[in-house]
């Protein structure tokens, strides 16, 4: 049985403003506000797309879009109130109780995030510029034993 044909984007088929929503969303707290369900979830999806996208085509910032987290949040009796999208780092959960153990970023000795280094307008990788457009291209191959 063949699988069937899956659809992807390419990441240049993304607004810059979901861009921007994933990776501020890495670093601190972002609520959207919805109009209802349906946008919100597709909302969702879309970012959900942008990052596989990113980790397909070797973005240089896939590493920080990884950290963010989306959740949807609603009002409890009807489900298209109050609607909201929220990007998230991953663990800002456990901030408050980390902080109330005494723990803070500062005394952990290491020798740098790997953030540092990503530049605010990242170029496409070499291997992504040769492939583009290429709808046989499987980034994945590398992995399945193959490239």
């Amino acid at each position: 049985m063949t699988r069937p044909k899956t659809s992807r984007f390419f990441l240049s088929s993304f607004s810059p403003e979901l861009m921007t929503i994933l990776l501020k969303g890495a670093r601190e707290r972002v609520e959207i506000p919805c109009p209802d369900q349906r946008t919100m979830k597709f909302l969702q999806m879309r970012l959900q797309m942008l990052r596989g996208a990113m980790g397909r085509e070797n973005h240089p910032q896939y590493r920080l879009a990884t950290r963010a987290r989306t959740t949807r949040t609603w009002h409890p009796d009807d489900k298209d109130r109050d609607c909201v999208l929220v990007v998230q780092p991953n663990d800002i959960q456990f901030s408050d109780m980390i902080r109330k153990a005494g723990i803070t970023v500062d005394e952990i000795k290491h020798a740098g995030d790997i953030l540092d280094d990503i530049t605010a307008d990242p170029e496409p990788s070499p291997e992504a510029k040769e492939h583009e457009g290429d709808p046989v291209f499987d980034p994945y191959a590398k992995f399945k034993g193959g490239g």
